[in-house]
């Protein structure tokens, strides 16, 4: 499957969390801190290129605007900003380049620790208003799992997996989780590409998710126990619920069209939550409806906060710009690693 359509190092409510695959597994750990989002870019994608040309093959890690790292499956190296490693609390890094120490006498640190800092505020922002919304969206979910009849849910889940005519292979299958969405300043940014390998999509439409939650984890679970390994597409607001998966092997995938980001893919067979719902539902439309409007307004608080950080990550770029012979510099960070 093609990686490139999977985001690494995302914005959530509880900070950045990255997609790699367990980084400890991996002999060779190169972290690459400070600097300029920019000046980060310009070492990653010469690094790739350099690696390329001894024939090492290797993939560069995305975030939603920039070269989160690179990752070189067959050797097991993994060179990635210090953030990603940080977050993933990993203490057996091989070296560590601080691009501050690097350009030290060249840097005006009190403009950039200015900068540094108000970016530092813009994200902290940025995640209490996406920690509110999640608590907001959960909310609406449970209201609206209030009505659900779950019994519909087990029969739809049961018949969907038997007509894939999956065998049980005796053993279990590995699960990958990673993220298809992104929190961006733009808005939530999702990747579709990574389901044109699914040849039978089943998109199932549900404002709150409360539905597709329950069906998507069945199915995750009897693919697993069946023997076939599972792509689980996480939300990317909390980092823990599984919203899509993927199971390469049967080609066939299950995509949730929720409020959150209504793509409707076309050729598809949409099933609507509504039919797995009682009558009950009339109930909670309102509170869910007031939900829902609360969750718009504290999202686009983060948005707005997202577009502040990208201010000061430019002001950021200007300095090491400006200090920076790039191409002199990135030569020799690229060959001490």
């Amino acid at each position: 499957m093609d990686n490139s359509c999977f985001y690494y190092g995302v914005n959530t409510a509880d900070g950045v969390h990255s997609g790699i695959f367990e980084p400890e597994n991996y002999k060779s750990l190169f972290a690459v801190k400070g600097g300029s989002p920019e000046l980060k870019d310009k070492i990653f994608i010469e690094l790739s290129e350099e690696l390329f040309q001894k024939g090492i093959e290797n993939e560069l890690l995305f975030s939603f605007d920039n070269c989160s790292g690179i990752l070189c499956t067959n050797e097991k190296i993994l060179v990635a900003d210090e953030k990603i490693l940080k977050e993933k609390q990993i203490k057996n890094i091989d070296k560590i380049i601080d691009l501050n120490e690097v350009f030290s006498e060249k840097i005006p640190y009190e403009l950039l620790h200015i900068y540094e800092k108000e970016y530092i505020k813009k994200i902290a922002r940025c995640n209490r208003f996406l920690s509110a919304a999640d608590s907001v969206k959960k909310d609406a979910l449970r209201i609206d799992a209030m009505s659900v009849n779950v019994g519909d849910v087990v029969n739809y889940s049961s018949k969907l997996w038997k007509k894939l005519g999956a065998e049980m292979r005796g053993i279990i299958g590995k699960e990958t989780k990673k993220f298809v969405s992104c929190i961006t300043p733009d808005g939530a940014e999702l990747n579709m590409k990574a389901f044109d390998a699914c040849e039978r999509l089943t998109v199932i439409v549900d404002k709150t998710g409360a539905v597709s939650t329950m069906i998507v984890d069945r199915l995750r679970r009897y693919a697993l126990g069946s023997g076939y390994d599972v792509v689980s597409c996480i939300c990317s607001l909390d980092s823990k619920t599984v919203e899509h998966i993927i199971v390469p092997e049967l080609s066939f995938g299950v995509f949730s069209s929720e409020h959150y980001h209504r793509i409707l893919p076309k050729k598809e067979r949409r099933v609507f939550a509504s039919r797995f719902h009682t009558k009950d539902s009339e109930r909670y439309k309102n509170r869910i409806n007031f939900s829902l409007k609360a969750y718009r307004s504290l999202m686009n608080e983060a948005f707005d906060s997202l577009i502040g950080a990208q201010a000061e990550e430019r002001k950021i770029n200007y300095i090491f710009g400006n200090v920076v012979d790039v191409y002199d510099a990135v030569t020799e960070i690229i060959e001490s690693i």
